[in-house]
């Protein structure tokens, strides 16, 4: 592993792993700008390949990070990076910011499957605070596909809905350590309410 990545262990805010790509977001960097670490496995030895810094003013950039296949995506404070593979050089696809102007957008990011969850510390109406978005890939552009907020009969107030999120392309599991439980959606092929062709159901 490079000295470089070694010497901000103790700023990184999350990591994924991908078969022989590995990736390290360092938040707190640059003052808080964030950066996110790529590194490739080559010969039994890590090594950098690439290092991500947001193209915008956004904070914390790489407060999450998620991989798979050809396609990186980056949680920052207020809004989410898309990152494609062309041939060995990772490049910014989209950037998708809050949809209501809230803070920490992108506290947690999955991807798989041409899809991508994102979990947000979103105010629930007299209750706590979180809510799920699906985004779908539709024509080389990922757009909203669905979104799910519980009550505050659900969530009371100053609890987060969930604070671990885990997505396998199919699957999105959420778990609370302050509310003791954990939730579990299916991603299913159905026009949602927002007018994408996927939807999060319960199971």
């Amino acid at each position: 592993m490079s000295e470089q990545a070694e010497e901000c262990n103790f700023q990184l805010f999350s990591y994924h792993l991908d078969n022989d790509v590995a990736i390290f977001g360092a938040g707190w960097e640059d003052y808080g700008f964030g950066r996110v670490y790529i590194l490739e496995l080559v010969d039994s030895e890590w090594e950098q390949k690439q290092i991500l810094t947001p193209n915008n003013e956004t904070s914390q950039f790489g407060y999450s990070v998620a991989i798979a296949e050809f396609w990186i995506v980056v949680g920052a404070w207020d809004d989410i990076h898309i990152y494609h593979l062309q041939e060995t050089n990772w490049q910014l696809h989209q950037i998708i910011t809050s949809p209501n102007e809230m803070q920490v957008f992108g506290y947690f990011v999955g991807i798989g499957n041409n899809l991508v969850v994102v979990g947000a510390l979103e105010p629930i109406p007299d209750g706590g605070y979180g809510a799920l978005y699906l985004y779908e890939l539709v024509d080389d552009k990922w757009y909203l596909a669905d979104k799910v907020q519980p009550s505050a009969e659900e969530v009371p107030p100053e609890y987060p809905w969930f604070d671990h999120l885990s997505f396998d392309g199919s699957r999105v599991i959420l778990g609370s350590e302050g509310l003791i439980s954990a939730i579990i959606y299916q991603v299913v092929n159905t026009k949602s309410p927002v007018g994408g062709t996927h939807k999060l159901r319960p199971l």
